[in-house]
């Protein structure tokens, strides 16, 4: 049934497959012909396919001979195949048939969408590298712990359960294949493959997780077969290698962290479906379980970006690093509880936010597969962090059949508890804070690697209004906590800038509290309040703080009075005023000049393109302002300049011929006024910045 949905789709590069005259029949009449495939012969009459393969279309992939024996003596529990039990030889059996006949040359050209045609750029390539076998696993019963008072549902230990829950299973398992153009486009080397499957990949030759398939082909009336020469044991999924290890390694831990998370729903139609149901038996009541806050579903055959069904599967997998039980409680004891010697941290870990152990279940997750190479250069994991693993840790290695899975003797740190987002995560007096960041998806632009921010946090007591607002207004108000530069503390004041579009002020004389956690990205500190940001339009502003200058600007024609607003400026852009003050304008007779001068006059007070604050934080140069130049051409705008020199505490003017012209102070009364400008989500901007100058800015003549 599913191998069909997949050729539905099918581009008709491939005529009918009509087999030649000399094929000796059916799949099974043709397995029997194959003197190197006699063993395997066995193990399919035992399990009872010998009149399966007579049925349907297959296509089968035949260990040899000498796989069949080298299997048996590296799996000592049993001798032969007449040792086997029958659910462990049919599960064998079954792991090595697909249903459909593929060729060869179909098993390297089909995508997600069907045969790939390499006249259609975007189906041009073979991604659908993974085929479904006949084996199934049965739908499991978990053990579940159900709170109504907190309405959530665990998996748990059966000693602690209260109910149980059947979760139907879908699909078959699903096994890879490996050949030279998947591995090319996939990025998959050879030292990937051979990390996973311990063996060299030959280019040229078709692979089957483990297992090369010979160069020569065998046909039947309903199917394919081709030789191979390993025996691939039937591939477990995440979960499953998580329940047991061969190794002897213990992840029990990391499982159930993974079980606090499950959401089960009522699959109706597959209840219905069950045998008896039309007789009126009463029946067991399926679910479909998922786990919606994790990056996959550690127990599903299905796997894909956005919707898991049939399509996808054939193309994504996904990755695991799981960590020993040993090295989860190291994480533990080392980094999130009072156990690593620090009292701010979480009393244990049991009461620890479950928004923690999602972090560090995902931490440990990829949308994608994890090859060695991706180990040695970091791959993005759940939490959308760059990761990064010391093969020396690596105990464990297997490619399951939903994902990639290592090992790991020691746990991955989150990013989450390294970046300036340290304390909000492992201090319970930010839990809200916290709870904020999650809410938002906020945190993956806090962890950002090599960047150098300030963080300005503030303590659950202070918190509570972050429990009201929408999503955009929190998001806006935290984005204002965090200055894109850790303050060099050279200047009295320091103007910052955040990432929400304001400014924080620095005062060096009232040194915010810094908080002790190690961090990569910058550093954090401990506020008293939320940062008021200004809310004050540039027009208004300079209508109650200079009013001598706004009246020049209205006597010029440059206001809009009834829309509040300067008609030569841009709120999307920025600027620096330098606005003489109401007794320095009487100095220069401003009646005796022409609607045309008086504009260009009050233009030479504005920079545009920058804000200036007098904390040397801007480099000294020459600054465009909005006077035009006498030069300037409509098609090649020019524009007068001032030289600044920003210093700390301070900023020099001079004029156009060099001349010392005024000093602003950062103790001046009307120095580095901020304005803003409303933006459409509702929060304000900064987008000038205002300082009165004790003097009139003129074009000198040389």
């Amino acid at each position: 049934m599913y191998g069909i949905l997949i050729l539905a789709s099918c581009h008709p590069d491939f005529d009918k497959f009509e087999g030649p005259e000399w094929i000796e029949g059916k799949l099974f009449t043709q397995l029997q012909s194959i003197p190197e495939a006699a063993s395997f012969v066995i193990c399919v009459q035992k399990s009872g396919y010998d009149t399966i393969l007579s049925s349907g279309n297959y296509t089968i992939f035949a260990p040899d001979n000498a796989a069949i024996e080298e299997y048996f003596i590296n799996h000592p529990l049993y001798n032969s195949v007449y040792d086997m039990s029958p659910k462990d030889l049919a599960a064998l059996v079954k792991a090595h048939i697909i249903q459909n006949p593929w060729s060869r040359d179909q098993l390297q050209r089909a995508n997600e969408e069907g045969w790939i045609n390499r006249w259609d750029p975007y189906n041009d390539e073979p991604w659908g590298y993974k085929r479904q076998t006949l084996l199934k696993d049965k739908d499991r019963k978990y053990w579940t712990y159900i709170d109504p008072a907190r309405d959530i549902t665990r998996i748990v230990d059966s000693t602690k359960s209260n109910n149980h829950r059947i979760v139907y299973q879908p699909s078959r398992k699903y096994i890879p294949f490996f050949f030279d153009d998947h591995m090319e486009i996939a990025g998959i080397s050879g030292k990937d493959y051979e990390f996973y499957f311990d063996r060299s990949f030959d280019p040229g030759y078709l692979y089957l997780a483990n297992a090369q398939l010979s160069p020569k082909d065998y046909f039947a009336e309903n199917g394919f077969i081709f030789i191979i020469d390993k025996v691939v044991p039937p591939l477990k999924n995440a979960e499953q290698l998580l329940e047991g290890s061969d190794n002897g390694n213990n992840f029990h831990m990391f499982l159930d962290l993974i079980y606090l998370f499950p959401t089960f729903h009522v699959n109706e139609y597959q209840t219905n479906e069950q045998p008896g149901v039309e007789e009126g038996h009463v029946v067991p009541t399926l679910y479909d379980l998922d786990y919606e806050e994790l990056v996959f579903d550690i127990h599903e055959e299905m796997t894909g970006r956005y919707l898991t069904n049939l399509k996808t599967t054939t193309r994504y997998h996904y990755g695991l690093i799981a960590p020993t039980n040993a090295a989860l409680q190291d994480l533990i004891n080392n980094v999130i509880t009072i156990g690593s010697g620090d009292s701010t941290r979480w009393p244990s870990f049991s009461l620890a936010p479950e928004h923690i152990k999602k972090i560090i279940v995902n931490t440990h997750m990829s949308r994608s597969p994890i090859f060695l190479s991706d180990i040695e250069n970091g791959f993005l994991n759940g939490e959308w962090d760059t990761v990064f693993v010391d093969p020396a840790s690596v105990i464990e290695k297997h490619y399951g059949s939903n994902a990639t899975f290592f090992g790991v003797k020691r746990a991955i740190v989150p990013r989450a508890f390294t970046s300036i987002t340290a304390p909000v995560y492992l201090r319970p007096e930010y839990r809200y804070f916290m709870n904020a960041l999650e809410f938002t998806g906020m945190s993956p632009i806090l962890k950002r690697r090599n960047a150098n921010y300030s963080f300005f946090v503030v303590e659950d007591a202070r918190d509570y209004k972050f429990q009201d607002g929408d999503q955009s207004w929190i998001t806006n108000r935290i984005l204002n906590q965090v200055g894109t530069f850790v303050p060099g503390e050279k200047a009295r004041k320091e103007f910052i800038p955040t990432l929400g579009g304001n400014f924080i002020v620095y005062d060096t004389t009232r040194r915010p509290v810094q908080l002790q956690e190690l961090t990569d990205n910058g550093k954090t500190y401990a506020a008293q309040n939320y940062f008021r940001h200004p809310r004050t339009s540039l027009f208004w502003r300079l209508y109650s703080d200079f009013p001598a200058f706004f009246d020049l600007m209205n006597k010029a024609g440059m206001l809009d009075i009834n829309w509040g607003r300067l008609n030569f400026t841009n709120e999307n852009e920025l600027y620096t005023i330098f606005a003489p003050s109401d007794e320095a304008l009487p100095s220069y007779i401003t009646d005796t000049l022409s609607m045309e001068e008086l504009q260009q006059f009050i233009k030479y007070h504005f920079i545009r393109g920058d804000l200036i604050f007098t904390d040397g934080n801007k480099p000294p140069g020459d600054y465009k302002t909005l006077r035009v130049d006498e030069s300037s051409h409509p098609y090649n705008p020019r524009f007068l300049t001032l030289n600044i020199q920003p210093e700390p505490d301070r900023i020099r003017i001079y004029d156009d011929l060099g001349n010392h012209t005024c000093d602003v102070s950062v103790f001046d009364r009307n120095s580095n006024t901020r304005t803003a400008v409303r933006r459409d989500w509702g929060d304000y901007a900064t987008t000038a910045v205002i300082h009165s100058i004790d003097t009139v800015l003129l074009k000198r003549q040389p």
